[in-house]
């Protein structure tokens, strides 16, 4: 399929430029993958639904993360066993401290600095 060729080339890309795969996918795969909900949700925010469109800004990703992850890990241990040996690069470390922060910052200054509104400005 076109996805898995994408993969691939990125796979390709990384390892003659030096890039890590794991910095590819949370990148380059990451915002290729999250151009549809950026169109849906500006559709939907353009129709007169902010409000839902925030929150599927939030919500579709947690939920791909929490149910695909867990799923995928449940299929694993399933049919393989426990996990175990995993290490896990750097990079996803520190872009998993970035999105806690970003999330936390957004918890806090929606409500708090800019009293729950959302402006143009």
């Amino acid at each position: 399929t076109a996805a898995s060729e994408l993969v691939s080339l990125l796979s390709a890309i990384g390892k003659v430029s030096g890039v890590s795969e794991a910095l590819l996918g949370a990148t380059v795969l990451a915002w290729g993958n999250s151009v549809g909900d950026f169109v849906s949700n500006t559709v939907v925010a353009r129709e007169g639904n902010p409000n839902m469109a925030i929150a599927a800004c939030f919500a579709g990703p947690m939920m791909n993360l929490l149910v695909g992850t867990s799923f995928g890990l449940m299929l694993h241990i399933a049919e393989h066993g426990p996990v175990s040996g995993y290490v896990m690069p750097n990079e996803l470390i520190l872009l998993g401290g970035a999105l806690m922060f970003t999330l936390a910052y957004a918890c806090v200054a929606i409500p708090f600095v800019h009293r729950w509104k959302i402006t143009r400005k």
